[in-house]
């Protein structure tokens, strides 16, 4: 289990202000902040990530499909990161969870599978080794699609739209307590 509080010291005066404004609202008031953030974040996450680099030329369109899978992840109000695919079943049977990683990362291409295959006519079954990872393309820790385009540019606008609906939700609660 994770720490049981956010760890921001490092972070911008304006954005631990607003951490610590959101760390006090009551959990019906986090809710309907999210809500907001949700609301704000995800179209222009999508875009930034549906029209990245390599997102789409590549002929391979799952990292498209991931980005409009985007989900806002979060802890005590404050936004912690995105999170990526779903469990959902694809044409082929792999999940996009199961893909996304050797697409964004790439694989080593070394991993074997041995089974049994039975082939019509023959007298019994043949062992088969085949190599499993080809397909994808080679390691690349920085990833490809996903990671260059949150940290160049969809983590700068998460933190700046957080921040001014945090603030605007503040001045609200605060105009309407007058």
């Amino acid at each position: 289990m994770g720490d049981p509080f956010l760890d921001i010291r490092d972070a911008p005066a304006e954005f631990r202000l607003a951490a610590i404004a959101a760390a006090g609202l009551t959990p019906e008031l986090r809710k309907a902040l999210n809500t907001r953030v949700r609301g704000r974040v995800i179209p222009r996450a999508v875009r930034a990530y549906s029209t990245a680099p390599g997102a789409s030329e590549t002929g391979n369109r799952l990292p498209y499909v991931v980005a409009r899978s985007v989900k806002v992840t979060q802890k005590q109000g404050v936004i912690t990161g995105l999170r990526f695919g779903s469990a959902r079943r694809l044409k082929g049977g792999a999940s996009i969870n199961d893909l996304l990683r050797p697409v964004e990362f790439g694989s080593r291409g070394s991993a074997k599978s041995v089974y049994l295959r039975v082939a019509a006519g023959a007298s019994g079954p043949t062992r088969v080794r085949r190599r499993t990872k080809r397909a994808f393309v080679p390691k690349r820790p920085r990833g490809r699609v996903i990671y260059p385009t949150t940290y160049d540019r969809v983590a700068p606008m998460v933190l700046t739209e957080w921040t001014q609906v945090v603030w605007e939700f503040t001045r609200e609660g605060l105009n309407s307590g007058r």
